[in-house]
């Protein structure tokens, strides 16, 4: 299964500065995340992004091959 990245917090006080930065951090994760299932598998970005939101369950054989 491919989940989206999330973030868990402390309840706290943040900025509007620290979610703008966190945001860019989700997404510098989630680019990396993608690009290494993509170079160490057959699926490339585009199917990896669809079934990032999709709950689709499958062996590390299968995306392997």
């Amino acid at each position: 299964m491919v989940h989206e990245t999330s973030l868990w917090k402390w309840p706290g006080r943040e900025t509007a500065s620290d979610i703008c930065s966190q945001t860019e951090s989700m997404q510098l994760l989630r680019e990396h995340y993608i690009g290494k299932l993509a170079v160490h598998s057959k699926l490339d970005r585009v199917k990896w992004e669809k079934l990032e939101y999709k709950t689709t369950w499958f062996s590390a054989e299968k995306a392997t091959n």
